[in-house]
């Protein structure tokens, strides 16, 4: 038997309880309020003992007319010994043409004629039986041939040392309809669970596992409902004892419970965070019947949130400055460190664009070049000379990029700005320096190139003479001249 018929069985029959017993005495002692007994001793006469029968006959004849339900009364042989106005028109048959007929072979479908007469020949002996004190679906049959289902309750009575039973009748065929439609309705229920992303459950008031379906099951690492129902109650698997008792306490005093965030145990010993909401199912009468609810893992969830945490504090910790834009360039956030380097304060700034800090220093096609790349999906690597709201203006290297969502599409943008005012004028005074050491050089040089000039010009006339003296003395071999 699959869970959800098990589970469907189960609550109908808790549905369906009434107390039979009690209605069908209510229509015997009614009947024994009108024996006078004193009455019945007083009377010597044949004449008197027909007449007091008539006048009781009449007065329940009476009684039952007036009843809505169907009454009818069976003797030791499954005979019918009375049949209200109701029975006849339920069934068809008048009362003149069905007294004295075997009950079974006229309203019992032939498919249970033979069980059912079976069990009334226990009852006939000892006026027990299955059916006695309890209220039964059953088929009945009219008088045209049409089956349809009955609702009959059973009391026994002993008249003469002989058993009889008295039973009333409700035809449930729209009651039927409805419930078949409920459980239909059920069936579809706990078939749409099955394909559902989310996790659904039902338990007994005590807690004990009903039905889960199959993304619960695998949820919580189980490999079918028989597992589940192997612990104690639903709980058991609570990892911190006030999450349940909380849960416990709200759901029996209230009745219902929604967005509860608690921690269960998986099969494996590991844990999954849960976001849940139940309520208490109960029946007609307001007893409750089960508890059912939806859990969702939100362990993913919850992770991300503390990662964004984390991002978050990293962002408001930098020291760069930091500016969020939606898709059309308003600022929806800014860290600490834009509102000490600007001077601006958050409230300041949000809803504006960031051309708030604009020195009106940089060419237009620069802005132009920046948001035709960021709009194109790229980032864009630049400098601003942007203006404080003090007036002072400063340097900022910068890093734009988009931010798209799943579909591709460009939500936001976000900027990542260092100062580099000081580093700028770092750089500044060694250009200048190195430019200072270049001329520097450049003077040394031509100083040099000068004066290396101006002393080679004599020292080449001295050297040419020397070479001449050399040549006139190779005349005298004798002089030894180095």
């Amino acid at each position: 038997m699959k869970d959800i018929d098990l589970y469907n069985m189960t609550t109908s029959n808790k549905l369906e309880k009434v107390n039979s017993d009690h209605r069908n005495r209510k229509i015997i002692s009614s009947f024994q309020d009108f024996i006078d007994l004193d009455l019945i001793r007083s009377i010597h006469s044949q004449e008197q003992v027909k007449d007091y029968i008539q006048n009781l006959e009449s007065k329940i004849h009476a009684i039952t007319d007036a009843v809505k339900d169907p009454i009818i009364i069976i003797d030791n042989d499954g005979f019918i010994s009375f049949w209200n106005r109701a029975a006849e028109q339920m069934f068809g048959y008048k009362s003149s043409e069905i007294i004295k007929k075997d009950l079974h072979e006229i309203i019992v479908p032939e498919r249970f004629r033979e069980a059912s007469k079976k069990g009334f020949q226990m009852f006939r002996h000892s006026g027990k039986g299955g059916a006695i004190g309890k209220t039964l679906e059953l088929a009945a049959i009219r008088k045209n041939g049409e089956e349809f289902p009955v609702e009959l309750s059973l009391s026994a009575f002993e008249t003469n040392g002989k058993w009889q039973a008295v039973g009333t009748v409700r035809d449930i065929t729209e009651k039927k309809k409805e419930k078949d439609a409920i459980i239909e309705r059920e069936k579809r229920l706990l078939d749409s669970f099955e394909s559902s992303p989310i996790g659904f459950f039902r338990t007994t008031i005590a807690g004990e596992f009903l039905y889960a379906n199959t993304f619960l099951l695998h949820m919580l690492g189980y490999q079918n409902i028989q597992e589940l129902q192997s612990l104690s109650n639903i709980t058991s698997i609570f990892i911190d004892p006030k999450d349940r008792d909380i849960y416990k306490k709200i759901l029996l005093e209230e009745g219902v419970i929604y967005d509860y965030n608690f921690r269960l145990l998986k099969k494996d010993g590991t844990e999954v965070q849960i976001i849940g909401s139940s309520r208490i199912v109960n029946d007609e009468e307001g007893n409750p019947l089960y508890f059912e609810g939806i859990m969702r893992d939100v362990t993913n969830e919850r992770m991300k949130e503390k990662l964004n945490k984390k991002l978050l504090r990293a962002i408001e910790q930098s020291n760069a400055s930091i500016v969020i834009t939606d898709s059309d360039g308003i600022i929806e956030y800014v860290n600490p460190k834009f509102e000490k380097l600007t001077g601006y304060k958050n409230q300041e700034v949000i809803g504006k664009t960031p051309a708030i800090i604009k020195s009106g220093e940089m060419s237009q096609q620069t802005y132009e070049e920046l948001w035709e790349t960021i709009k194109a999906g790229k980032d864009w690597h630049g400098e601003f000379y942007n203006k404080k709201k003090n007036g002072e203006l400063f340097w900022e290297s910068a890093i734009i990029s988009p931010i798209k969502d799943e579909f591709e599409n460009i939500t936001n943008f976000v900027a990542v700005k260092e100062d580099i005012t000081e580093k700028k004028k770092i750089l500044q005074d060694l250009i200048s320096a190195k430019e200072k050491s270049e001329e520097s050089d450049r003077l040394k040089s031509t100083f040099i190139s000068q004066m290396s000039h101006e002393i080679r010009t004599p020292l080449n006339v001295v050297l040419g003479y020397l070479e001449l003296i050399k040549d006139d003395l190779s005349d005298y071999p004798d002089l030894n001249i180095n």
